[in-house]
């Protein structure tokens, strides 16, 4: 199997709106339900990119719970890895996103607190190339994680995208988890939260902590001279790959992937259409980013899939909708990128 996740199994409930108040009332835009978890999100675009996913969760037996196995096995996900908990119910995620792409989110973890080590199948572990996990709620699923990090085989890369959640637990709770992992997904909010340095520094700090790569998302983007927030790293080489002439004037940072080797800076055009939708973007930019990993990419490849993975999910709602296959996926980054 090329991948299998740990992570939450939650349902989004996905509410627009025009603006997040602090309080008062006004009117909403729109809602849906959509299948959700961050792990799960991944592993689920991955198995739309055509590789042999699994995954290790738990879910209530509810309307819920048959809509998110049902979308893996759609996708070709091995679910026999999530246990169906008959007296829980699924978890909840609700979400309250604005016009501008920010958003408010409230977890009800439900089944996933219920998850213990006897339903995860190491010997299916033991059988894959890399273990993506994302957080938990329950301090017993997090102690799980931290114990599956000693058990996890040497030859199984571990991904791992900790979310605020986690960053917020500390850097040394979070050492263990940097130390053993091949690919650490975070955002540049999460990295100074994490680390208290700028992008460069933190990212420096992280791999000297034993983090094989650390990949930090952008949003919008930063301008290519001139940003503050990039800090200094003197003793870390800065390595540019520009985007070929021809494919638009706005063009921004929009992703650092710092390796031993050096920090690569991960440039595209940025195209302001439509309504941002920010939910599952990151979930997604790991599984382009992650497709080119298990595919022997570089780590600017890596990144442009990443980048270009998550511009599916900026104009739709919910974690997984309009996600590519692997022909669309590669078209879509040689159109932008060759």
């Amino acid at each position: 199997m090329d991948a299998v996740g740990l992570g939450a199994l939650n349902v989004d409930r996905l509410y627009r709106v025009a603006s997040l108040l602090q309080d008062g009332e006004s009117f909403g835009d729109d809602f849906g339900e959509y299948p959700g978890g961050s792990a799960a999100n991944t592993i689920y675009a991955l198995a739309r990119l055509g590789m042999s996913t699994g995954f290790f969760g738990a879910v209530g037996d509810d309307p819920e719970g048959r809509l998110l196995l049902r979308s893996f096995t759609r996708a070709g996900t091995d679910t026999s890895g999530i246990c169906v908990k008959r007296k829980a119910r699924t978890g909840i995620a609700l979400a309250i996103s604005d016009r501008q792409g920010s958003r408010s989110l409230y977890i009800f973890p439900g089944a996933n607190s219920l998850l213990t080590a006897s339903d995860v199948d190491m010997a299916v572990i033991g059988r894959c190339r890399l273990v993506h996990m994302s957080s938990f709620l329950g301090e017993g699923q997090q102690a799980l994680q931290r114990e599956l990090l000693d058990a996890l085989p040497q030859q199984a890369a571990l991904s791992f995208a900790p979310g605020l959640l986690y960053v917020v637990k500390g850097w040394q709770w979070l050492q263990p988890f940097l130390r053993r992992a091949s690919v650490v997904f975070m955002n540049g909010d999460e990295l100074g939260r994490l680390t208290g340095e700028r992008l460069l520094p933190g990212i420096a700090r992280c791999l000297e902590a034993g983090a094989g790569s650390v990949v930090v998302t952008l949003g919008a983007g930063l301008p290519l001279v001139g940003d503050e927030r990039l800090g200094e790293a003197p003793d870390m080489e800065v390595v540019r790959a520009p985007v070929p002439p021809g494919h638009g004037r706005d063009v921004r940072i929009v992703a650092l992937v710092g390796r031993p080797d050096g920090c690569y800076l991960v440039e595209a055009s940025i195209a302001r259409r439509g309504r941002l939708e920010a939910t599952g973007a990151g979930d997604a930019f790991a599984a382009g980013f992650l497709f080119g990993y298990l595919e022997g990419k570089g780590p600017v490849e890596c990144g442009r899939l990443g980048h270009t993975e998550a511009s599916f999910m900026l104009t739709k709602p919910g974690a997984r909708s309009g996600l590519p296959n692997r022909a669309v996926l590669l078209n879509r980054v040689k159109s932008l990128f060759a």
